[in-house]
């Protein structure tokens, strides 16, 4: 394995473990939002984070492959913006997904379309969030220079 595949699986493996992270920070803030704080919240947690692996851990693999090396070449302005909305995009995504199943699992079909707004415009500003915070981390680290010499 060359050294550009190892580094791309190890960034893949730790971005799917901040998204499960991630993704239990948001059912917390979700769960304490919709019936407040109490002890069950933890055990709802861990629920939904169990029952939306299938698309938050793929979701975690891709942004952590390709994250880092995007960013790398960019400003810490520029790595924020794109990383603002990659994390949008995806969040939106799985916000979607997660109100499908939702639905489907509760046999609430009628309330599909109010879950995906609620669950994709929340998980979206989170995701974006989120995901604007860790490219920042990538970004380059120096300032570019004010007086630059053309060449």
């Amino acid at each position: 394995m060359n050294p550009m595949t190892f580094t791309r699986v190890k960034n893949a493996m730790f971005g799917m473990v901040v998204v499960v992270i991630a993704s239990f920070g948001y059912s917390s803030f979700v769960l304490a939002w919709m019936v407040g704080i109490r002890v069950q919240v933890l055990e709802g947690d861990a629920f939904f984070v169990r029952i939306t692996l299938w698309f938050v851990l793929p979701t975690g693999a891709v942004l952590g492959a390709y994250l880092p090396q995007a960013m790398a070449a960019l400003n810490r302005k520029m790595a924020m913006r794109t990383g603002f909305r990659w994390g949008a995009a995806s969040g939106i995504i799985c916000g979607v997904l997660w109100a499908a199943q939702q639905s489907l699992e509760d046999h609430t079909v009628e309330m599909l379309l109010w879950w995906i707004v609620l669950f994709g415009v929340t998980m979206g500003i989170y995701s974006a969030c989120f995901v604007a915070l860790v490219a920042l981390k990538y970004a380059k680290k120096e300032p570019p220079s004010l007086h630059q010499t053309s060449l």
